[in-house]
């Protein structure tokens, strides 16, 4: 019988707990899918945007040698009937994240420029945001103010509740964030000092 009981109290409680309600919260933060590139400079996998609602476009990236510590990064796709492209040079190694910065009907291309990689840290050289402009709905590059080359960890990107990018820097209690400014119409920088 003490079998029989055990196995009425293990129901009973697990019939308690399924019974409570759950309790959904928001993440407090995302990890960014990033767009990398295969060793013969091309995107690793499709990259597809919305930088104007409920219009995706293509987007076409290869990166080439330039020197011994930077490559070129040549960004491409259709913008109505003409063609935006856009070369960077400003890192050795590129990453691609598809971000909604702004607001939820807009979707930012964010190009963040590093140096070589090294063991653990890598030194950020460059943050680049393609989107729509808000005034005349062309795709352009938007205003970035405050970076300063900084190294980081090599962690992942993070996306916030509240729209800000994060990266961790080499110093302990220490992050880059990247977030809109509504009332200057760029995007700020912080964390570099």
């Amino acid at each position: 019988m003490k079998f029989g009981s055990k196995i009425l109290t293990v129901g009973v409680l697990l019939l308690g707990v399924l019974s409570q309600p759950l309790h959904v919260t928001e993440a407090a933060q995302v990890f960014a899918q990033q767009y990398g590139f295969n060793n013969k400079g091309e995107l690793q996998q499709p990259l597809m945007i919305s930088f104007k609602a409920k219009e995706s476009t293509q987007i076409k990236a290869v990166v080439s040698p330039l020197d011994e510590l930077h490559n070129i990064l040549l960004i491409a796709f259709p913008e109505g009937r003409e063609i935006f492209a856009v070369n960077l040079f400003k890192g050795y190694d590129y990453a691609l994240y598809k971000v909604g910065l702004r607001d939820n009907e807009h979707q930012e291309l964010l190009v963040l420029s590093y140096g070589k990689r090294g063991t653990g840290r890598t030194a950020l050289k460059g943050v680049d945001i393609i989107g729509a402009n808000d005034i005349t709905g062309q795709v352009v590059l938007l205003p970035v103010v405050g970076f300063k080359e900084v190294t980081l960890f090599n962690s992942p990107l993070q996306v916030r509740p509240d729209k800000t990018v994060v990266l961790f820097r080499d110093k302990i209690q220490s992050m880059v964030s990247i977030s809109w400014d509504k009332s200057q119409k760029q995007f700020s920088v912080s964390g570099v000092e």
